[in-house]
């Protein structure tokens, strides 16, 4: 909206961004994998995400999101065997691998 000076109406900015700011439901997502990252030569991998709304428990990342804040926020971490290990940076002082046992003796 542009009046005859040029210029916005008053209020037509923060009418603009209240319209931004109103909230939507997430639709899901694409994350698309191109070269040899993919695993694949001659086409894009592409791996899809549907909406939470859609999924059998809507709540599942919710409920991630506030148990990993939970234990951010305690006094402790605790040292897991996981898939991770596998190629985690940091084994060589993680108590749970034999080279970081010195991190706890």
């Amino acid at each position: 909206m542009v009046s005859d000076r040029g210029t916005l109406p008053r209020g037509a900015v923060a009418d603009q961004q209240a319209s931004w700011a109103e909230p939507t439901a997430p639709g899901g997502a694409e994350l698309v994998q191109v070269g040899k990252a993919a695993g694949v030569t001659l086409r894009a991998k592409v791996q899809r995400q549907g909406a939470l709304a859609e999924d059998d428990e809507p709540g599942w990342a919710k409920d991630l999101v506030e148990t990993v804040a939970a234990g951010m926020a305690g006094p402790v971490f605790e040292a897991r065997v996981n898939p991770g290990c596998r190629t985690c940076p940091v084994s060589s002082c993680c108590p749970v691998h034999p080279e970081g046992e010195q991190v706890t003796q």
